[in-house]
């Protein structure tokens, strides 16, 4: 059953570099169920709710730190009663530029403003498209929407010279209709996928999965290092 009473919140936004972090929270809320956050990804298909080996359950949201490309995928709400919320595409860039996209989702006649971001988050003065459209007449450090409509649906992505950023999703939600009609443009989709693992990218996997799903083995690990160091320490002074 999709309903339109809860939908994904994605701060600082769904488009995120390798290494942040970002919230995911259901809002608002109004009923008295218990909704959770689940996602699937190229890397793990099926759903897997907040917790399960990815993310950190906070008292109100869900929690991605160290956030690395697998963490490309969709994202959504979803009830006890099996009631769902509208999907979120959340792309996690390894590259240099990003678009930076509202936390919030995106209804009939909102007012959006895009950016064009590097790694250390500042904006950057860059060449705006949508699927193949050239939307700026000249470089700029956003792009910005009054009034938005279906027809601003689609894939985004900035340039700066030769250096682009990876697509993103921009949806527009018709709160109007309460059937469960897809948000997601029928046209071009890029497919959702990780890139060849960095060395950088390969070091978080290993930390936040420790973190996350093996947290006794850390424990373990320290233990035995503050003993070996211990032990060697009372071999040197005998």
């Amino acid at each position: 059953m999709f309903v339109r009473v809860v939908s994904l919140a994605v701060s600082p936004g769904s488009s995120i570099f390798e290494g942040g972090w970002f919230i995911l929270k259901c809002v608002p809320i109004e009923s008295t169920s218990n909704w959770s956050v689940y996602r699937n990804t190229s890397h793990r298909p099926e759903p897997k709710t907040c917790g399960a080996c990815w993310g950190r359950p906070l008292q109100d949201s869900c929690k991605v730190g160290l956030a690395v490309t697998w963490d490309s995928g969709h994202y959504w709400c979803q009830s006890t009663e099996g009631a769902v919320s509208p999907v979120v595409i959340v792309r996690v860039s390894s590259g240099n530029l990003l678009v930076l996209l509202p936390s919030l989702p995106v209804s009939l006649g909102d007012n959006v403003t895009l950016r064009c971001l590097n790694r250390s988050l500042l904006p950057v003065s860059a060449l705006f498209h949508r699927g193949d459209l050239l939307l700026s007449p000249g470089p700029s450090t956003s792009l910005s929407f009054r009034a938005m409509s279906l027809d601003d649906r689609g894939w985004y992505r900035c340039s700066h010279g030769a250096v682009e950023s990876p697509q993103v999703l921009l949806q527009v939600l018709n709160r109007s209709v309460t059937g469960g009609e897809s948000e997601v443009p029928p046209w071009v989709h890029p497919t959702i996928s990780s890139s060849d693992p960095s060395p950088m990218h390969l070091v978080l996997r290993i930390l936040r999965h420790l973190l996350v799903c093996c947290p006794y083995c850390v424990s373990t690990v320290i233990v035995v290092s503050l003993y070996r160091q211990q032990h060697k320490g009372l071999a040197f002074k005998q």
